[in-house]
């Protein structure tokens, strides 16, 4: 075993000297002024990247430069450090590095108040659930095959050892201890003051990105911009993977703790920090997949550690002077896997429920739209059953942003050969570190990038089918595409026997399930029409006597948005007044605004963008308007029935299976937009027809549930895993 002084790099042996450094000439410019100082294994690479990806923020251009605990590193002095990781640092308001270890370390400390700076810094501690961060470091250290024990016998001897006085001697096997986060807490703050040190907690951070992104901006005092935690693609978290080189490890550990002559000589000739950069780089490049010894942990070994943590706990919360509620017992049973979430999901195998599933949905984009919301709404649904459920993107949303809670894979947008490679590779590389049982691609995009990623023989794969083929499809090289595509596939669920027919036209002849599109319901139940009415006629200061129209979907070409304000135009030529309300966002955005400015419609026409209240704008608009060019299982049309409110349609894919024509709503006999004026004209008339529509509407709702369709899935994947 390491003795504890060869970890002087993070900071767990007192140093010959902790004075400060040699100062640079007045207040260098690239002074950093944030530390990001703990604590391992809770988020802090993630959080490295964030703010790195703001204009005006330049943190390190390498993570963990561990300069303030490394007696070798302050040797060199403090223009080798600024040389070294903050070269380009100048003019950017907020400098800042994230060593985790910092927050362990007197030594480390005690420097960076040493600093010649006019301000004191501040200070950034990341912490998470106590037991699961120790999970998190044993699991790191079993991948890289530096752990042999068992999960529960290492946290049996460290917690005796602890109650006994002593301490682990190698710092990274220190799981329980690492936990107890007051203590070192507080001598920050009794060091740098309170208002200059800032708690983020992880599960807080992730049940509510935009919070905890304006609560960093806040303490920094500085403007952060729109919340950048969705552009960090899941390539850059610090994730760990077993070694695929162990002596390439043991390579670069025997740099740790004491001078080489290999690298002094590399310095002399190399820019500063270099070798650092190198040296991270390989070590990345050496993670592979995850070790079959990281071995399964039974719930009473958590459940132990709990009871261990729950003192520290409420120290943190006196300190914090608030409730950490996502810490407690009853937010754990919701989260469910969530426990952990860097772990690979049969770490958490032992002791639950065998006919636990473990799914990994793929979507196109971190958006909330079509396939993106089908797949948020069943994973939950599914994980209410008890089985774990992850949602990935393959990538931000087409405008760049992202969805709280849905990180890109990637950070690129393109849908090109370069940008399927990418995803291809990171998703291979997910499923080596995180083996699911299943993986369900939510539309073609997501299924050609499981098709060529998943290991022959690994998961059942399910491709869920959205939209029909364009006319391409069908030429003979890309039908030979597609049709290779749809063989690496177990399963394929289809929302039409329409979709369903072109499966087997590709010559797929494995089972193919029809499951209709739905919705979760919940936010419709108690919908008012009235009051949506007048929120939604205050916000675009329209009259009582003026009808609303809706249109809610993506701006692109698929939607034909443009349709609907030519119907518009076509229904107040006739000298009905009404009032076109448009509910999203896209690429076509500026394109229709030029348009409605060119037929001088500019007081008729209201962009609303993108709404996470649609429930309340079609519960205000009189009726919906679906003018799209292809379809599936419209979710909008769905969403209007739930919302009590008509659906006047093109006859587009299975929309006939959601809009009864003149039940429900209209459904046309041809893409026309006249017609669909004469049709809206008509409905606008007749109110006691457009009231008995919506009330016929709502009473549909249960067809369509999330609840219902994440039933029959249950139900069928069980099946095929063979699952009691």
């Amino acid at each position: 075993m390491r003795r504890a002084t060869e970890y002087r790099g993070y900071g767990m042996s007192s140093p010959t000297s902790a004075g400060a450094l040699p100062a640079v000439a007045g207040e260098d410019p690239r002074l950093p002024n944030l530390f990001v100082i703990g604590a391992p294994k809770s988020g802090t690479t993630f959080l490295h990247g964030a703010l790195g990806r703001v204009p005006t923020v330049y943190m390190s251009s390498v993570k963990e430069p561990g300069f303030f605990t490394s007696d070798r590193d302050q040797r060199r002095g403090l223009e080798y450090y600024l040389a070294a990781f903050f070269a380009k640092a100048g003019g950017h308001t907020v400098r800042g590095e994230s060593t985790p270890w910092y927050l362990y370390s007197d030594v480390a400390r005690q420097r960076i108040a040493a600093l010649p700076a006019a301000e004191v810094p501040k200070l950034l501690v990341m912490v998470r659930l106590p037991g699961d961060r120790a999970l998190s470091m044993y699991c790191d250290q079993v991948r890289l095959n530096r752990e042999s024990r068992s999960f529960a016998d290492a946290v049996a001897v460290e917690v005796a050892a602890i109650e006994a006085g002593h301490v682990e001697p190698d710092v990274r096997r220190r799981y329980v201890w690492g936990g107890l986060y007051s203590e070192h807490i507080e001598r920050w703050r009794a060091t740098f003051g309170s208002d200059n040190l800032h708690v983020v907690v992880l599960e807080e951070l992730t049940a509510d990105p935009t919070r905890a992104w304006r609560d960093i901006a806040t303490f920094l005092g500085h403007d952060l911009g729109p919340v950048r935690f969705g552009d960090v693609s899941e390539q850059e978290w610090n994730r760990g993977g077993s070694l695929r080189w162990p002596r390439v490890d043991a390579f670069i550990r025997s740099f740790e703790g004491r001078d080489s002559p290999l690298v002094e000589g590399a310095k002399r000739v190399l820019p500063p920090g270099f070798h650092r950069r190198v040296l991270q780089q390989v070590g990345r490049v050496n993670r592979g997949p995850v070790s079959d010894r990281a071995d399964r942990v039974s719930k009473a070994t958590l459940d132990s550690l709990d009871d261990f943590y729950r003192p520290e706990v409420e120290r943190l919360e006196t300190l914090l002077g608030r409730p950490l509620t996502v810490w407690s017992p009853e937010t754990e049973t919701l989260t469910g896997a969530a426990r952990a979430s860097d772990v690979p999901l049969q770490v958490l195998g032992e002791g639950t429920d065998p006919r636990t599933m473990r799914i990994l949905h793929l979507v196109a984009r971190s958006h909330r739209r079509g396939a993106e919301h089908v797949a948020l709404e069943l994973a939950d649904e599914l994980d209410r059953r008890g089985h774990h459920n992850r949602v990935v993107a393959l990538g931000p949303a087409s405008g760049g942003g992202h969805e709280a809670g849905l990180f890109p894979l990637v950070g690129s947008r393109g849908m090109g050969l370069f940008d399927l490679i990418t995803r291809v590779r990171s998703v291979r590389r997910l499923l080596a570190e995180e083996p699911v049982d299943i993986v369900l691609a939510h539309g073609g995009w997501a299924a050609q990038i499981v098709a060529l990623a998943a290991p022959r023989g690994g998961p059942i794969l399910v491709w869920q089918r959205i939209l029909g083929f364009p006319p391409e499809v069908w030429g003979p090289g890309r039908r030979r595409w597609w049709q290779a595509i749809a063989r690496r596939f177990d399963v394929g669920v289809a929302l039409t026997a329409d979709l369903e027919a072109e499966l087997r036209r590709l010559g797929f002849d494995g089972p193919v399930w029809i499951i209709p599109n739905s919705r979760q319901p919940d936010r419709f139940l108690d919908l008012d029409r009235t009051e949506a009415a007048t929120r939604l006629r205050t916000e675009v200061g329209v009259a009582k006597d003026v009808a609303l129209i809706g249109f809610v979907g993506h701006l692109v070409h698929q939607k034909r948005p443009g349709r609907a304000i030519e119907v518009l135009a076509r229904v107040l030529d006739r000298g009905r007044s009404a009032h076109l309300v448009i509910a999203g966002d896209g690429e076509l955005r500026s394109e229709l605004e030029l348009d409605v400015r060119n037929r001088g419609l500019t007081h008729s026409v209201t962009f609303l963008g993108h709404r996470d209240d649609v429930e309340w704008v079609l519960g205000a608009v009189e009726l919906t308007l679906l003018t799209s060019d292809t379809e599936g299982i419209p979710g909008v049309a769905i969403e209007s029935l739930m919302a009590g409110c008509p659906v006047i349609t093109f006859p587009v894919g299975g929309v006939c299976e959601v809009v009864d024509d003149g039940v429900t709503g209209v459904v046309l006999d041809r893409h026309d937009q006249a017609l669909m004026a004469e049709a809206v004209l008509k409905l606008l008339d007749d109110d006691d027809t457009r009231r008995a529509m919506g009330r016929e509407g709502r009473l549909q709702t249960a067809r369509f549930s999330a609840s219902a369709t994440a039933e029959i899935y249950a139900e069928r994947l069980a099946a095929l895993l063979d699952v009691p």
